[in-house]
């Protein structure tokens, strides 16, 4: 805990932000929509993000998911009371639920946004940010429970873009990764291995302090 956020920590942040230029920013560990408006307008006023979504997902910690977009924003949803028990673990390979346990939640549900790019594209981001710590069988259910609202809209509309991005906490081999995967969903970010002696465990594919590569972009 890093304490109060001080003018340089921000500084650095939007730094990073303007060298990325992303016409949209998924965020996770937001304090609120008024926060993120004062980091906006203080830090990155002439950036264009000019629509602005922040919505509490559940968590005890009171952090929440947002987004930052240039272009318009719609169908804002959450699902802070979902009930992850009916999810369906098929084949082998999960990690035990421990017993007795039971109504499992998001513990941080995923924010889903619809952004309109123009008249011809709109895209749909699950932002999401899983389960942390050695909690493997609630991220499968958080991944399993994702995947059956991507496939549900994609079974109502198969030309739908959606993206599920943000902080996985898991790593490409774990079981809750391989539900997206294995539900059709691609890695954008597997491009940085290409051309490179470097494989997922290389410090230049690391993502997070704790040395794990544990966020991603899947389409």
């Amino acid at each position: 805990n890093p304490g109060p956020t001080s003018n340089e920590r921000c500084q650095v942040l939007a730094d990073a932000i303007r060298a990325v230029d992303a016409d949209v920013l998924a965020l996770q560990e937001v304090e609120s929509e008024e926060a993120l408006r004062w980091f906006r307008d203080n830090y990155l006023a002439d950036m264009g993000y000019e629509y602005i979504v922040s919505k509490d997902v559940g968590y005890y910690r009171g952090v929440e998911q947002s987004l930052m977009s240039r272009f318009p924003i719609s169908d804002v949803k959450t699902w802070t009371n979902a009930n992850l028990d009916r999810v369906k673990r098929v084949g082998g390979g999960w990690d035990e639920i421990p017993a007795g346990t039971r109504n499992i939640r998001f513990q941080r549900s995923p924010l889903c946004v619809t952004v309109k790019a123009n008249d011809d594209y709109e895209l749909t981001l699950f932002v999401v940010h899983h389960k942390s710590g050695r909690n493997r069988w609630h991220r499968e259910a958080e991944a399993l429970q994702v995947m059956e609202y991507v496939a549900d809209m994609l079974k109502k509309n198969p030309e739908r873009n959606i993206v599920v991005l943000g902080d996985f906490n898991a790593q490409p081999w774990d079981r809750s990764m391989q539900v997206y995967f294995r539900g059709g969903m691609i890695d954008a970010m597997t491009c940085r291995n290409h051309n490179l002696d470097h494989g997922d465990a290389s410090p230049v594919c690391k993502t997070h302090t704790s040395d794990r590569l544990i966020d991603f972009i899947l389409l």
